[in-house]
């Protein structure tokens, strides 16, 4: 093909009936001629795989961590949540964050808005004050950095979505 030698044969034509009456032409293409397209249409949409966090993986991971009902867990310390959702965001970030790190941040920000919900409700003076909540993330967040997976990992992302090592 890339050398210009080859001619696709002749479409067959094929009536079609309308249903106002009438007909139409459908030019169907032979065999040959529809895997040289496909093999056309391949070379042309390659690419090579990265294994970055795509739009259909972020509400896959969303729906995981929704399945914890973590919000409801009150009865767990912050440290008992903290190494629940271990093993599974380490995975993700193991994954996903080789590559293009950056992209897992808004997994992460959903993770400490989960987390600001099991707050709201476990702690009784956060129960209605979301601001309040998120302060309180922030002071844990910096007086135990390591807490969280995806705390420990914030730096990783960005450095790795840049190749270095």
């Amino acid at each position: 093909m890339s050398s210009g030698s080859y001619f696709p044969p002749a479409v067959k034509a094929v009536p079609i009936p309308k249903k106002t009456g009438g007909e139409r032409i459908l030019g169907v293409p032979t065999v040959s001629d529809r895997i040289a397209q496909t093999v056309v249409t391949l070379l042309q949409t390659r690419t090579d795989f990265t294994p970055a966090v795509s739009r259909t993986d972020m509400p896959a991971m969303r729906q995981a961590m929704r399945r914890w009902h973590l919000p409801l867990r009150s009865e767990l310390s912050l440290g008992d949540l903290a190494r629940m959702t271990a093993p599974r965001v380490r995975g993700w970030i193991r994954y996903y964050c080789r590559f293009r790190g950056s992209e897992f941040q808004p997994v992460a920000e959903y993770i400490d808005r989960v987390i600001v919900r099991w707050a709201m409700r476990k702690y009784k003076r956060l129960r209605g004050h979301k601001i309040r909540a998120f302060a309180w993330l922030d002071r844990v967040k910096r007086r135990y950095p390591g807490l969280f997976v995806h705390w420990c990992a914030r730096g990783a992302f960005s450095v790795e979505a840049m190749g270095a090592r």
